[in-house]
């Protein structure tokens, strides 16, 4: 009933020494950062085939509902799809990947990180069934080996049951303590039954001759357990604490065996002593006097064959490589390669050296990523970094417990959005400005090739504006392109979408100015001097219909020149109208550019016909009334006119020889005259403020939002003064678009509500995922490698990590993963490994002295089952194979601790033979009475485990069993082959001493 009830555990790290870095940073994480510590642990991999999409939703959704599943994260790779389900480790994954592969008939692998959490039946039935082989084949009665069972069966079963007391035992210990429990105690049952047959010959009453039986096998049989139950209790020596959990498990198996024995087997022999008697048979008998006159001949040479053997193996055993990991082979990983993580956890004082170290690490081939909270949050991105960090945040996020990345539309951030906001957050609150003429460029190469923030806002009614602004800043082309009017005909109405900015209402139109000059010019030409030449004419001020008479041009066009003029009273005369024409409206570079230097020319002339008439009228003396009156006009109107300065240039071709030099004050400008603001606009250098702008725009007809005007002069701004360097922190970034950017009323033309969430989404997803990497006291950094989980390069990485750490921080950190536990491992192995050999020979050799109180002799066995060990550590690594860490601490207890009963069985009967009979002759009944124990124990122990290797799936179990096979038959072979001539060859110094002792106990026996 309790062996339901053993608490197994699959956590190597809880066997980690105690003053482990790593088992420390276990704990830190555990205290501080709660559900995280699950994070990176043991998780099952389930790889499907050919599912269809919506299978494969189906599938995720399902995955998740399961209660044991932290997490699922997906990937594809053709036809195959992988689900990676983080669970907790405390959950039984072999049974939970069981379940899964049972209900869903596309899965085709599951693969778990525990393996033979319990002992397979396979492996079972064949270690048994072999070990029934054996037994039938070497005992004398056909139900002996189902007694032997049915008493170790018991004692298994009391051993196994007894562990629910413990703590919790690891997978590894549960796997195989039934079958080596089995092994290890069998020979304890032959003996025992051995020592009955051999005193029932002398009594009639069974009863008598198992009391007789026990007490004489006593001390063979206690002797055998102590030094096997001392061989395993002492890898509780080990800091290791896998070694204290073997060792405690598999010794309280022996004892329990032991104490089995002396009583369970003995009452079964009792009760079926008559069954036992029936079912005698033949018995393999083997002939070994030859053997024994191949060891009496040779041994000498076998004394040096087992100094070489000794000494040449111990050396040769530093070239087998140890590992400490033996991972089943996977078929996933063959499509979906697995990434090796490590954690570091640091103090939070060492924050600001992290980011540096993370380079450093990133820099290390096979390094794929590193994260932690200042190298993702708190590193500076430029613009297109900033992309890809988002990216990379997806993966992340999915791994975290607290869910996955929202998905925002990644158009939106796009390198030139993204720009825009680095222009914002350094733009530091200031004003933004911009020319008019930079604006509409920009607008203009907007409308080619608009960006994702402004091409929801290209309809028709915008993109006609901006054609509009194009026409604006090219007046001389709608020149060319309306027809002049002369002054007989009406001016047509201009049709171009300028004209709702040049209206004849205000000013006369872009297109009638080159009218105007031209019917002026050409009455000029028409009337040669008359009427311009007349003095007083020139000097009387007309309403604009009577100027349009005077000069011969349209009335309408004589008022638009009016308009433009401004005079308070609504009049002027010809010559402050020429004036005004030559001295403002052609020195306006909006209208300027559309006058043909012909037309400049004539205009010139008609204005020095006036001027010469006036000058040449000033410069006349009084000679008559007429001209006395004239003069006196003349006289009278000059508050009205020009004031004139002369100036006397050279006669050219019968013109005029005087040139007047005019200085005329222009009216004040009025920058809600669309005229004068697009004049100003076009070839003024000034910069202007959105409202401003947004302002100007109106006036000039162009009703566009002041949002509008307030994002295009932002996108221009990060597309203009953008700089490469600008960077910002993933932080910063999702914190300014959330908290700043998405609530600013200049974004909120094209910030709807669902982006808005998105961000805020990504806020909180950043706080619950990537923000529980901090805590109160210590964070964490993760490193992502594509380095097998244990290999020479993984090694040296954590070397390399390691020394980077120490380099960086003041404060201890502290390394988590597999291949950091690992490396802690092989770190302190051989020191380990030396504790305990020394500690197991020192033990081992001490009571085999007791027993034959021989240092000589005992040396000889400690040496021989040592070789053993050193044999099978060298075998294990030829042609470059390893050797598991378990296996070999394992097969030296149990050698140790087992296999030396075969030589002590042995030396027993050869120094209790050699007290009446010579060496040829002891060797030859020290293998009579010895072969049939050695033989039957020593095939189980050979070919139990051998089998086992065969039937089980666990490559741990595997090569611990395997090792304990190749140990087995080496210390056997050297014990039936080689010790015999050992003995003979120090005959003198084992027996010698002990010869009277030897005697009295064969007197007294």
């Amino acid at each position: 009933v309790l062996a339901f009830h053993v608490n197994i555990n699959t956590d190597m790290t809880k066997y980690l020494p105690d003053d482990s870095n790593m088992r420390a940073g276990l704990e830190i994480m555990s205290d501080e950062f709660g559900d995280l510590a699950e994070m990176g642990g043991s998780d099952i991999r389930v790889m499907c085939q050919n599912l269809t999409d919506e299978e494969k939703v189906d599938m995720m959704v399902d995955l998740r509902k399961i209660k044991q599943v932290n997490s699922v994260r997906e990937q594809e790779n053709g036809i195959r799809t992988l689900y990676e389900l983080g669970v907790s480790k405390s959950v039984d994954q072999v049974t939970l990947g069981k379940e899964i592969a049972n209900q869903y008939p596309k899965v085709k692998v599951v693969e778990t990180g525990q393996d033979g959490a319990t002992a397979e039946a396979p492996m079972l039935m064949g270690a048994v069934a072999l070990l029934l082989i054996i037994l039938f084949a070497m005992c004398q009665s056909w139900l002996e080996p189902v007694l032997f069972l049915a008493s170790t069966g018991i004692a298994v079963l009391i051993n196994v049951g007894t562990n629910a007391f413990l703590p919790s035992v690891s997978v590894t210990t549960n796997s195989i303590v039934a079958i080596l429990q089995l092994v290890l105690s069998m020979d304890y049952s032959i003996i025992l039954i051995n020592r009955f047959r051999q005193e029932r010959l002398t009594t009639d009453n069974s009863v008598t001759a198992m009391q007789r039986a026990i007490k004489l096998a006593a001390s063979s049989i206690l002797s055998s357990a102590l030094t096997t139950i001392v061989g395993l209790i002492m890898l509780v020596f080990m800091k290791l604490k896998i070694g204290a959990d073997l060792g405690v498990v598999l010794s309280k198996g022996v004892l329990c065996s032991l104490i089995c024995n002396f009583t369970v087997l003995p009452a079964l022999i009792l009760l079926f002593e008559k069954g036992i008697d029936k079912s005698t048979k033949k018995v393999l008998s083997l002939q070994t006097d030859k053997l024994a006159h191949f060891s009496m001949r040779f041994r000498i040479p076998l004394l040096l064959l087992f100094i070489t053997i000794f000494v040449g193996s111990y050396i040769l055993r530093t070239q087998t490589n140890i590992i400490f990991l033996n991972a089943k082979e996977s078929k996933i990983e063959k499509y979906f390669p697995k990434k090796n993580p490590v954690v570091l956890i640091y103090d939070n004082a060492d924050e600001g050296k992290v980011a540096r170290l993370m380079d450093s690490v990133m820099a290390t081939p096979g390094v794929d990523m590193v994260l932690s909270y200042p190298s993702l949050l708190l590193r500076e991105y430029t613009a297109p970094q900033m992309v890809e960090a988002i990216n990379d945040m997806r993966g992340i996020m999915a791994g975290m417990d607290s869910g996955d990345m929202p998905d925002v539309n990644m158009d939106m951030l796009s390198d030139d959005v993204l720009k825009l906001v680095y222009y914002v957050a350094h733009n530091n609150g200031k004003e933004l400005t911009m020319g008019f003429n930079e604006m509409a460029d920009f607008i203009l190469a907007q409308a080619k090739a608009p960006n994702s923030l402004i091409a929801k806002q290209m309809d028709d009614e915008f993109k006609s504006k901006i054609n509009m602004l194009d026409e604006l800043r090219h007046p001389k082309k709608i020149a060319e392109a309306s027809p002049i009017k002369k002054s007989e005909e009406p001016a047509a109405k201009i049709t171009s979408p300028a004209e709702q900015v040049l209206d004849v209402e205000f000013a006369p139109s872009a297109s009638e100015v080159p009218a105007i000059l031209e019917t002026m010019t050409d009455n000029h030409t028409a009337q040669s001097t008359s009427p311009f030449a007349d003095t007083a004419m020139l000097n009387k001020r007309m309403t604009a219909s009577e100027m349009a008479s005077f000069l011969g041009m349209d009335d309408g066009q004589a008022k638009s020149v009016y308009k433009l003029a401004k005079h308070a009273d609504g009049t002027m005369t010809p010559i402050q109208f020429v004036h005004f024409v030559t001295e403002d409206i052609l020195q306006r570079k909006l209208l300027a550019v559309m006058i043909k230097d012909s037309q400049r020319k004539q205009l010139i002339a008609v204005q020095n016909t006036m001027d010469s008439a006036l000058i040449a009228a000033s410069m006349r003396p009084a000679a008559s009334e007429a001209s006395s009156h004239a003069s006196s006009a003349v006289t009278a109107n000059r508050a009205a006119t020009p004031k004139v300065d002369l100036q006397t240039v050279q006669n050219t071709d019968s013109a005029i020889s005087v040139i007047p030099k005019l200085t005329y004050k222009k009216p004040k400008l009025d920058r809600n005259d669309p005229l004068v603001l697009l004049e100003e606009l076009l070839y003024g250098n000034k910069q202007y403020t959105i409202p401003e702008m947004t302002h100007n725009l109106s006036v000039l007809g162009e009703d566009i939002p002041e949002g509008l005007v307030s994002l295009l002069y932002l996108y221009h701004g990060g597309n203009v003064e953008y700089d490469d360097n600008w960077t910002m922190s993933l932080e910063h970034m999702v914190n300014f678009l959330a908290d700043t950017v998405l609530n600013d009323k200049r974004f909120e033309s094209f910030v709807d509500d669902s982006l808005r969430d998105s961000f805020g989404q990504m806020q909180q997803a950043l706080i619950d995922g990537v923000g529980k990497l901090r805590s109160d006291n210590h964070s964490i950094a993760m490193i992502i490698t594509d380095f097998a989980t244990e290999s020479s390069d993984t090694y040296n990485f954590i070397d390399h990590f390691n020394t980077l750490c120490k380099k960086a921080f003041g404060k201890p950190y502290y390394a988590i993963g597999e291949s950091v536990m690992l490396s802690e491992m092989k770190a302190g192995f051989n020191k380990e490994m030396l504790l305990v050999t020394l500690l197991t020979i020192a033990a081992i050799f001490f009571i085999v002295s007791l027993t034959f109180r021989s240092v000589i002799l005992s040396a000889i066995l400690v040496m021989t089952v040592m070789s053993g060990v050193f044999v099978n550590v060298v075998v294990s690594g030829l042609g470059g194979g390893s050797l598991l860490y378990l296996a070999y601490l394992i097969v030296q207890s149990i050698l140790m601790g087992a296999a030396i009963d075969y030589g002590i069985l042995f030396a027993n009967y050869y120094r209790e033979k050699r007290a009446t009979l010579p060496i040829g002759d002891a060797l030859k009944e020290s293998y009579k009475c010895s072969i049939h124990t050695i033989l039957t124990s020593g095939m189980i122990l050979i070919l139990v485990p051998a089998i086992m290797t065969i039937l089980v799936s666990d490559p741990t179990i595997s090569d611990i069993v395997k090792s304990i096979s190749i140990g087995a038959l080496a210390t056997v072979t050297l014990i039936l082959f080689v010790l015999p001539g050992v003995l003979a060859c120090t005959d003198k110094i084992i027996v010698r001493k002990n010869k009277c002792e030897v005697e009295k106990s064969r007197i007294d026996n």
